[in-house]
């Protein structure tokens, strides 16, 4: 079926532009003569046949449009009383057939709305459900890329755990002394792992500062307040998470 004339939703109605029809009908008289003729004449009510809104026009000014219902534009059709008003009437009767083809019945509706509505709940369910396996696929993604681009190095911190009242460092060394053991790693890979992500999540750079010959970093450590730091990573990441240096 060819568009006579421009039906559409404006303000969650169906409606069609009384200048359009007003132009389709080639009815002599003066746009805003014509419609406020017929809006009088017919008893048309605004807010229920029409709705009204102003728009700039061409030359500066400001135009009033009207907005009809389709059955109100099918009676201002049917009242023209030529061919043209025959031919719209007959649109938009169409017209209307076809949208009520669109909406289900009433009864329809009423008599399936517990099923649908458990289905569209089902399917909220699995939406959500999808959304939430997306949400923990990407956090898994984003962790491997940040893995690789650090060179193999975590650049995000893991969950710390809380250190002991007063750590130590024999502490420390006690703990990277048995990590190593178990795995088999040599002692100075664990300690350069350790103060790079010590400087990677804390921003502290323990060989930047200045230490006397025989002086350790992890002593270094110790004295600028680090060591609780150290046992957060080591604890974290080498114990509970296993990551291999």
């Amino acid at each position: 079926m060819n568009a006579l004339i421009p039906i559409q939703q404006q303000s969650g109605r169906t409606v069609v532009s009384a200048r359009d029809l007003h132009t389709f009908l080639e009815d002599k008289q003066k746009f805003a003569d014509w419609i406020k003729k017929r809006i009088q004449k017919y008893e048309l009510v605004e807010g229920e046949d029409y709705l009204t809104f102003s728009l700039n026009s061409e030359n500066g000014g400001r135009s009033i449009e009207y907005a009809l219902t389709v059955e109100a534009a099918k009676e201002l059709a049917m009242v023209q009383g030529n061919e043209k008003g025959k031919q719209a009437r007959r649109y938009f009767i169409e017209c209307e057939k076809r949208l009520q083809q669109t909406v289900p019945a009433p009864e329809a509706v009423a008599g399936g709305s517990a099923e649908l509505m458990l289905q569209q709940a089902a399917l909220l369910v699995n939406h959500a459900q999808q959304l939430t396996e997306q949400s923990g696929r990407l956090a898994k993604l984003e962790t491997l890329v940040t893995h690789l681009i650090s060179g193999g190095r975590y650049s995000q911190a893991a969950p710390v755990a809380p250190p002991p009242p007063s750590t130590s460092r024999e502490e420390i060394n006690k703990l990277i002394n048995d990590y190593c053991g178990e795995r088999d790693i040599p002692q100075h890979e664990a300690w350069n792992w350790l103060y790079d992500r010590l400087y990677q999540l804390y921003r502290v750079n323990i060989r930047g500062y200045r230490r006397q010959p025989g002086v350790s970093l992890l002593e270094v450590a110790e004295r600028h307040g680090h060591l609780e730091k150290l046992y957060g990573i080591i604890m974290s990441e080498l114990f509970y998470h296993d990551y291999t240096p």
